[in-house]
């Protein structure tokens, strides 16, 4: 049976070959991923956040562990950027960083947002990802 009688381009029949479905997962996950942030960006008005409310956030993430801000930036419209560092227990460091939609002092963001990075014990970044995006009033667990 050839492609274009059914089989898939890795030549095996329509719905069995596992190249095919993890790219086709891959693919909606993209999709999903897209849609999201879209979203986050169509939202025309941020609602200003006070620091409690940000520092609520973190906590979720931080299971009870004691943190140090490393920078805090705000202006006449609030924090726009805060971040906080806990120590592991391994050595290695990990930072939260809150950021606001808008522009600010030589950058800009699209949407407000935490993030974690991860650092090694010589503080060489390993890795990091967005945790939530803030859209319509509430924050929203990033997929």
């Amino acid at each position: 049976m050839s492609r274009e009688q059914g089989m898939c381009k890795h030549g095996s029949l329509p719905g069995s070959c596992e190249s095919c479905k993890e790219n086709s997962i891959n693919i909606e996950r993209r999709k999903n991923r897209i849609a999201f942030e879209e979203e986050a960006l169509d939202v025309e008005k941020e609602t200003k956040l006070e620091e409690t409310e940000i520092e609520q956030k973190f906590q979720q993430y931080l299971n009870g562990k004691e943190y140090t801000t490393r920078k805090k930036l705000e202006d006449e419209n609030g924090i726009y950027m805060w971040e906080i560092e806990i120590k592991n227990d391994d050595g290695t460091t990990t930072e939260y960083t809150y950021s606001k939609k808008g522009k600010w002092v030589n950058q800009s963001r699209q949407k407000t947002a935490i993030h974690i990075t991860n650092f090694d014990e010589t503080g060489f970044p390993l890795g990091g990802k967005s945790l939530a995006l803030f859209i319509c009033g509430e924050w929203k667990a990033t997929p």
